[in-house]
């Protein structure tokens, strides 16, 4: 439901991450405030921050900010889940990559969904898709087998309260 909002996407991550490596580790620390921990709790004080996707290509003062923060927030009612650096293909190969390092003999949905970014969240159940695009490009792939898709013309800078009303309504 509407208790765990998820936003964000790079298509194909290690593309990205190999073409702006460099640039990401200049661009951080101006990206992020010293104080983004506080910041975030004092703005958004129920939700859990989950941050999926590869944080490699970031520095290293930024990947401890977004786990503090994460760790922070961890018991909080809502969740964000925010993609940053993430794409769905390889989210399900790290999955893989984790199951087969535990050694699980066992494989089935329940072990999988376990090992993905959401693991212990319910499936989604709606997705909003802005821009006009009639893709779900590569976000969240394991998650939204079953949901509702709903695509809107509306470009995500512009996406208001009203468009959101009017996908509730098409939901």
């Amino acid at each position: 439901g509407l208790s765990y909002p998820s936003t964000g996407s790079t298509g194909d991550g290690y593309r990205f991450a190999k073409a702006v490596s460099h640039k990401v580790t200049r661009l951080t620390p101006a990206l992020v405030p010293f104080n983004i921990k506080e910041d975030f709790i004092k703005e958004f004080p129920n939700v859990r921050l989950n941050i999926m996707g590869d944080l490699t290509p970031f520095d290293d003062d930024l990947k401890k900010k977004a786990i503090s923060l994460m760790e922070k927030t961890k018991d909080n009612e809502f969740v964000w889940n925010l993609g940053i650096n993430y794409s769905g293909q390889d989210e399900l190969v790290m999955a893989v990559n984790k199951i087969i390092s535990e050694k699980i003999d066992i494989v089935d949905r329940e072990v999988i969904s376990n090992h993905l970014y959401t693991a212990k969240q319910p499936p989604l159940d709606f997705l909003i898709r802005t821009s006009g695009e009639m893709r779900v490009s590569n976000f969240m792939l394991w998650q939204l087998a079953y949901s509702e898709l709903y695509f809107t013309e509306v470009a995500w800078p512009d996406f208001d309260e009203e468009a959101l009303y009017d996908a509730i309504l098409a939901y």
